[in-house]
């Protein structure tokens, strides 16, 4: 794949996501963010998630191996649960994959992150607004 073209993806994917995270108040991001993962070039293994606010309506699964998830940072990128939501936010369930810099929300219940199989890291995230158990 060249350059150009690869450039291009990559622009696209970043420029979707943007537009879900502008109206992310009312909708439920994931199947964007799912539909962005499975985009991903075979040759990448990092999936960008733009500065914005992400409405997680349902629960987010990565099942993509050896992926790293990544934010703009904690405070930038937030994934903040729906209210009528009561499930996990994300769920990590494949190996050697990462989810990074960026901030969950769990809007007041306990489930926030599930990290299902072995060298599955989570780093450099701020959890907050969850119940403890």
């Amino acid at each position: 794949m060249g350059v150009r073209l690869l450039t291009f993806l990559l622009a696209t994917i970043v420029v979707a996501l943007c537009g879900r995270a502008s109206s992310a108040a009312s909708e439920d991001s994931v199947p964007a963010l799912a539909r962005a993962l499975s985009e991903l070039a075979l040759e990448s293994s990092v999936l960008d998630v733009p500065e914005g606010l992400y409405t997680i309506g349902s629960t987010w699964v990565i099942s993509k191996p050896g992926v790293t998830v990544r934010g703009a940072g904690p405070g930038k990128t937030i994934l903040v649960r729906d209210p009528n939501f009561k499930g996990v936010l994300v769920r990590m369930d494949v190996e050697k994959s990462t989810l990074s810099n960026l901030t969950l929300d769990g809007n007041g219940t306990a489930t926030i992150l599930f990290l299902n199989r072995a060298g599955v890291t989570a780093d450099g995230l701020e959890v907050k607004n969850f119940t403890h158990i």
